[in-house]
This record gives structure tokens, C-alpha cells and sequence, in this order.
């Protein structure tokens, strides 16, 4: 099974259906101002001032949100159709970035074999986070575990009349700060226990919640630069201690 490709699909198709979702209830929205403000002005009752109000009401109500969801929904599909080659999805430019120049520019299906092999036999938690050997797949964002720098987890809880509803969101960030995110809809446990492997995966990644997250994003590039030159060192010290006999 390929990890990589099927990750793009269920990006493209979770994209596909947004997209309709989208152009769906901006159609019915419109369709349904247009009705009212044709009915409230066609009817004309009571004074003219009563009328207009009614239909500025519907026309804001309905019509505009209808309208700018459908404008919004129409270049979204040109977007998706002008951008359906893989090599420009997020996920193939990640995977591209983080390889060494030698590796950068091969085919696809040999990119994503690379991948695939460090993902091999690795933890999978929910739809869109995969812990491999080598490589952490989250969300639209593949990196390598020893290029990771942030592993961090947010939860939000919803409160309505007859339910409760929380919300997890795990966010991993690599050494250039470039982010890729998984959510868990009511699922706290499987959000925890993907948090602690990636935190476990990569020990030296700042973690936390929030707070912690807006200190990586306040890091200096200088510090960056510094602190991703010291955990190169300190990983390059350990693989050659590792190949070295005893």
C-alpha cells in the first residue's frame, strides 16, 4: 500500500466535497434571497419603506451570503482544476523540500516510494497521521522525524442544549516551520495517544499546546538557523556512534 498516494486522494477528495458542500448551499441560499426579495417586492405590502427594509433584510440574510459562497465555491473549482496535477499539492512539495537534491527530483511514484519505506510498518491514528520509522505523514505535510521541530495539541470544547463536543487538533512543524495538522473530532484518547508517539518519535521538538506553539512561531530565523545546526550535529554524532564498532 502506498501511504503517500492514498494520503493525496483522501486530501483531494475531503477537498472535492468541501467544494460542492460549498457550491451546494450557495446556490440554495441565493436561490432562496432571490425568492424573497422577488416576493416581498412583487407583493408590495405595506408602505415603500416597510417593502425595502424587508428586502435589504433578505437580501442580507440570505442573498449576499448565497452569492459570495457560490463566487468562493466557483474559484475554488478553478483552482482544484488548474492545480489537479499532484506536483502541486502541498504534500508532493513537502516531500520534495525535505529530500536531499539528489532525491528531490525524481518521478512521483519513486518520491513517494522513499516515503512509503519510511512509513512502513508505522502507527496509524485516525485519517490523517501516520508515525513510521523515518517519516511522519500529518495531515498535508510530509517530514522526515529527525527534521521535526514542534509536535504540539489543542483542544477546544463546544457546549450546546443537549451535547458536548470537543475537538482535538494536533499540529507538527518542521525544521522550516512549514505545518501540517490532524484533527479528532471527539476522539480526545486516539488524539493523546498520537500526540505522546510523536512526542515520543522526536523527544528533541518543543511541545505543549497554544502557548507553546506561538514560542516556536516567535523563535527568531537566526535562533532557528542555531538550533537546527545543533540538533544536526547532535544526530550526526549519534548515527556515527551508532555505525561505529564497539
Amino acid at each position: 500500500m502506498s501511504y503517500c498516494k492514498s494520503h493525496l486522494d483522501r486530501i483531494k477528495k475531503a477537498s472535492r466535497v468541501g467544494t460542492v458542500v460549498l457550491l451546494v448551499l450557495g446556490g440554495l441560499f441565493a436561490a432562496l434571497g432571490l425568492f424573497l426579495v422577488a416576493a416581498i417586492v412583487g407583493g408590495r405590502q405595506g408602505d415603500g419603506g416597510t417593502v425595502a427594509a424587508a428586502a435589504v433584510m433578505a437580501a442580507v440574510i440570505l442573498l449576499i451570503p448565497g452569492v459570495l459562497m457560490l463566487v468562493i465555491g466557483i474559484r475554488k473549482l478553478q483552482t482544484k482544476r488548474r492545480d489537479s496535477d499532484p506536483e502541486r499539492s502541498r504534500l508532493v512539495r513537502s516531500i520534495r523540500r525535505q529530500l536531499p537534491a539528489e532525491q528531490a527530483d525524481l518521478p512521483l511514484d519513486n518520491l513517494f516510494a522513499i516515503v512509503d519505506q519510511g512509513l512502513s510498518g508505522g502507527q496509524e491514528f485516525g485519517r490523517d497521521v501516520v508515525i513510521g520509522r523515518e517519516w511522519v505523514l500529518a495531515g498535508d505535510l510530509a517530514v522526515p522525524i529527525r527534521r521535526i521541530r514542534g509536535v504540539f495539541l489543542q483542544i477546544s470544547a463546544h457546549r450546546t442544549q443537549y451535547t458536548y463536543v470537543s475537538s482535538h487538533i494536533i499540529t507538527v512543524f518542521d525544521d522550516t516551520r512549514e505545518c501540517g495538522t490532524a484533527g479528532f473530532l471527539a476522539n480526545g484518547d486516539r488524539a493523546t495517544q498520537c500526540y505522546k508517539a510523536l512526542c515520543t518519535a522526536a523527544p528533541w521538538a518543543m511541545r505543549g499546546g497554544l502557548k507553546e506553539q506561538g514560542e516556536l512561531m516567535a523563535i527568531s530565523p537566526e535562533q532557528l538557523s542555531q538550533w537546527n545546526r545543533e540538533l544536526e550535529r547532535q544526530q550526526a554524532q549519534a548515527d556515527q556512534s551508532v555505525s561505529s564498532p564497539s
